[in-house]
């Protein structure tokens, strides 16, 4: 089994517009990334979330069969 990949890929389309007296110039630009990241065989893939909040994009992803460790940390 290979492991889960998930693909974040966006654009961005940008046009500036400069008048002065005369003439009319235009610019156009446009870019485009994408990101592939990789997960263990152990993640749920139907159980993933992503949310978008002040341009940061938040990734849930929870695992197939999680094990509950219990760890016990002494308070001094």
């Amino acid at each position: 089994m290979t492991p889960q990949t998930i693909s974040i890929c966006g654009a961005t389309v940008t046009i500036i517009r400069k008048e002065a007296e005369g003439y009319v110039g235009r610019e156009r630009g446009y870019s485009s990334l994408c990101r592939y990241l990789r997960f263990p065989e152990d993640v749920n893939p139907d159980k993933a979330e992503a949310v978008l909040i002040d341009g940061i994009l938040y990734i849930n992803v929870s695992k197939k069969n999680p094990k509950k460790i219990e760890k016990r940390v002494p308070v001094k």
